[in-house]
This record gives C-alpha cells, sequence and structure tokens, in this order.
C-alpha cells in the first residue's frame, strides 16, 4: 500500500530500482553479474555487412552506385502509417535472402515520408523533390524504383505477397524488360 502515495512515474522507476536491486542481490548467488545481463562491456559485434544500409541522401546513393557499379533500390515509403511498407520492411528486407542480394546487386536508398515520426528538414525537402521528379513512376506506397548511377528508372515494383524468395523473383524478371 506505500506505492499509492506515489505518482505512476515514481510508482514505474521504484519497480524499475527494486527489480535491478533485488537481482544484483541474487546474481551474486548465481555467479552472474549485471554486466553479463544487460551485455555491457564485451557486447558483441554485429557484423555490418550483414545489415543493410539504407541511406536517405539521393545523391551519396546515385555516387556509391556508380562507384560500384551497381543499381539503387529505391524505397519510397511510409514508414509510420503505411502497413504495406512495414510489411515489406518485415518480410522482404529484413531477412537474409534480401541482405544476401543487397550485398552483390545493390545501394539502398529510404525515400520515407513519415506522418508521426521527425525527420531532418534536408530529407523532407529532398524527399518532396525526389516525389516530384519520379511522380510518373509512384503510384503508391510502398514502390521501389531501382534506379541506375544516373538516376533514370530501370525497374519498378512494390509489395508482393510470398516473402524474399517473391519479391526478388519478382524485381528480377522487372529487370530483365
Amino acid at each position: 500500500m506505500i506505492l499509492v502515495c506515489f505518482t505512476r512515474k515514481r510508482r514505474y522507476y521504484l519497480l524499475v530500482f527494486s527489480f535491478i536491486g533485488g537481482w544484483i542481490l541474487c546474481s551474486g548467488c548465481a555467479k552472474t553479474t549485471i554486466e553479463e545481463v544487460f551485455h555491457f562491456g564485451d557486447t558483441p559485434k554485429v557484423e555490418s555487412a550483414a545489415v543493410p544500409l539504407w541511406t536517405e541522401d539521393y545523391a551519396k546513393a546515385l555516387a556509391e552506385a556508380e562507384a560500384s557499379g551497381k543499381l539503387v533500390v529505391a524505397d519510397f515509403t511510409g514508414s509510420d502509417w503505411c502497413r504495406w511498407c512495414v510489411r515489406l520492411e518485415k518480410e522482404v528486407f529484413e531477412t537474409s535472402e534480401f541482405r544476401e542480394w543487397t550485398r552483390q546487386n545493390a545501394v539502398l536508398l529510404k525515400v520515407d515520408f513519415p506522418r508521426k515520426s521527425g525527420q531532418a528538414i534536408r530529407i523532407k525537402v529532398q524527399n518532396k523533390k525526389l516525389a516530384k521528379k519520379y511522380a510518373s513512376s509512384i503510384k503508391g506506397y510502398p514502390t521501389i524504383l531501382i534506379l541506375d548511377a544516373k538516376g533514370n528508372v530501370v525497374a519498378r515494383t512494390g509489395y508482393v505477397k510470398g516473402g524474399p524468395q517473391a519479391w526478388l523473383t519478382e524485381l528480377e524478371s522487372q529487370l530483365k524488360r
């Protein structure tokens, strides 16, 4: 009943600190340290090549594509409001098959139009210009434009049901046209 006199926020902090304190006391019995549980110090490093790096900088993506001889995969998305965009992200872009294909074939560019989350003004202005530039190719969200190093549209796709293999198969068929 002591918790009744605290505000909601203070009750939360009290519970969190009580949990951590109790855990620290018990951790001596289990021969486990707080660093091991919360991964302080020797945190395992994630291999940077395993996670595709999306850039939001159009000029940087084109320059990287030209230097590497790869295509640009431009994801026109509404990351915080478009359910199909979120599904595409989870079902395809976060998979190992897509990461492997990306390493060999593409530079990733995210052209995001969020409604709730913040965005740098420079990126917001750039994305509006890109939406105008590619307006004839964008019919809805998500739209994935495959661009060459000069910014010309080579192929266009969107959400494809069936996971990464189905999406990559559709993309490859678009590239062959």
